[in-house]
């Protein structure tokens, strides 16, 4: 019987692209206006980033690597000079819009309101805590959930089995009483597969429907 229900957050419930293209939005206002597109620069902004995020998740760059480098090659792929201070600077500021944005995914609250009386969720993440935590409060995300699991609070990341682990043990589960629900095929579908927690793929542009896939986070009624 399920009754802990662990969600990824960003691209699951918190909508990171509409989030992080009103921080971009600013950020090309001030910074790279008049030297190459607002669609090129958001474009190419999105490719680097979940590029620079993969490797993060095989271990190839560091957290920090990422925050240093995404802007400088975005700009850079679109030749338009970037030194390593104005990068880092962009990235800042990036980092002090994105977590006062509050855009959900579309059936969040509701699917909540539906779950929150019935089981307990957390939340299993790779972002930093703080971060996290402050997305949450800002969106109104924060009450709903009991425990944030973070690739700082663990000392791994998914797809690592380590920080499905940590999660479980926090939240005093086990996999066969818990359900796991993320966007990411290999961070999360391959992660919670490899830990043995039973997932659910959340995927918006998915054909057609299929066991252990939903388009729309409303279809969880379906299914707990």
């Amino acid at each position: 019987m399920i009754r802990h229900i662990f969600f990824d957050l960003d691209h699951t419930l918190w909508d990171f692209e509409r989030n992080s293209e009103a921080c971009l939005k600013e950020i090309y206002a001030h910074e790279v206006a008049g030297k190459v597109s607002y669609e090129a620069f958001i474009q190419t902004f999105r490719v680097i980033n979940k590029s620079l995020w993969r490797q993060l998740e095989t271990n190839v760059v560091t957290h920090d690597e990422l925050r240093r480098v995404r802007f400088r090659n975005t700009l850079l792929t679109l030749d338009v000079s970037c030194t390593e201070e104005e990068s880092l600077a962009m990235n800042d500021r990036f980092m002090q819009l994105l977590p006062v944005q509050r855009h959900l995914v579309a059936g969040t609250l509701e699917i909540l309101d539906y779950l929150h009386p019935k089981y307990e969720l957390h939340i299993i993440s790779n972002g930093y805590l703080d971060i996290q935590t402050r997305k949450m409060t800002q969106s109104g995300l924060l009450p709903y959930f009991r425990h944030i699991i973070t690739s700082d609070v663990s000392g791994s990341r998914k797809p690592d089995r380590q920080i499905f682990d940590f999660a479980l043990e926090s939240a005093g589960a086990t996999p066969e009483c818990s359900v796991y629900i993320g966007d990411d095929e290999i961070a999360d579908k391959a992660g919670s597969e490899n830990a043995g927690l039973p997932f659910i793929h959340f995927d918006p542009a998915a054909a057609g429907s299929s066991a252990g896939v939903i388009r729309q986070l409303t279809e969880l009624k379906d299914l707990l």
